[in-house]
């Protein structure tokens, strides 16, 4: 595969096999990297539709485990173990996960320096920039506030297979429907810690849209406040300059009446 500029413009997909504690075994997954999240699913046929997991690579590490294995982790915590099937495939989704992660990184230092530069920069800039922060903002919180409808839905499917799990246990599918439910538990957890994610990154993004619009608006009272300090100055000079002009206009017609009479006396 080939790689371009931004990272964040490539999408990968396949399957690879992770490590799921509620069975203490791998079990192959499809995985979707795009836009710098890496998205799992139980098969590929479920790609868009409900995710088994997700995480965004921002802050995120990577660990060569044994044979074809590696660990995600982030905040000093394990989000995935996975493994390959083959060298080849092992080898590109550690150079895609590898290239995310730094690409992510870089992304985010970029961001906050340019929101510091945007803060000492004219108060057109820092409107800009605060409009384009409220509007990602707004958007992140569209994008969490759909995860928290996502998962209201599958919680009440949840629900409803739990209730049909019950009905079926002494039947000849009692091992599978418990197998099933525990599959739609662990589905659910890995929902959960999503959303938990989702929220945690809406917290941050909050903050930092906080810090940006009080700075902004300092710098509006700042320059509202440099106006009037320049507006009553030049009320002052003008001032100034009025009197210095009729003190001017005076002398001036002094001279000339004096002019008038010397002229008399030499007639």
């Amino acid at each position: 595969m080939s790689f371009e500029n931004s990272v964040k413009s490539i999408r990968y997909e396949g399957y690879l096999k992770k490590w799921t504690n509620y069975m203490r075994l791998y079990q192959r997954r499809w995985f979707v990297y795009e836009n710098g999240y890496l998205t799992s699913y139980l098969d590929r046929s479920q790609v868009g539709e409900v995710a088994r997991a997700q995480i965004h690579l921002l802050g995120c590490s990577i660990r060569r485990v044994g044979t074809n294995g590696f660990e995600i982790t982030k905040n000093k915590e394990m989000q995935f173990a996975l493994r390959s099937d083959n060298k080849k495939e092992y080898n590109i989704w550690l150079e895609v996960i590898a290239y995310g992660i730094v690409e992510c990184n870089q992304n985010a230092q970029k961001e906050e320096k340019s929101v510091m530069e945007s803060i000492c920069q004219s108060d057109t800039s820092m409107g800009d920039e605060f409009h384009f922060l409220k509007n990602d903002f707004l958007t992140k919180a569209s994008i969490s506030s759909e995860s928290c409808k996502q998962m209201a839905i599958f919680v009440k499917e949840l629900e409803r297979q739990f209730l049909v799990g019950l009905h079926e246990l002494n039947s000849s599918r009692s091992r599978e429907t418990a197998l099933d439910i525990s599959n739609k538990i662990s589905t659910f957890r890995d929902l959960n810690k999503k959303v938990c994610s989702s929220i945690d990154e809406l917290v941050l993004e909050s903050k930092l849209f906080a810090e940006c619009a009080a700075a902004y608006r300092a710098s509006l009272n700042n320059n509202f406040n440099s106006k009037n300090t320049m507006t009553e100055s030049q009320d002052l000079n003008m001032n100034a300059n009025t009197k210095s002009t009729s003190k001017d206009s005076l002398q001036v017609d002094n001279v000339s009446v004096h002019a008038s009479e010397d002229e008399y006396f030499d007639a």
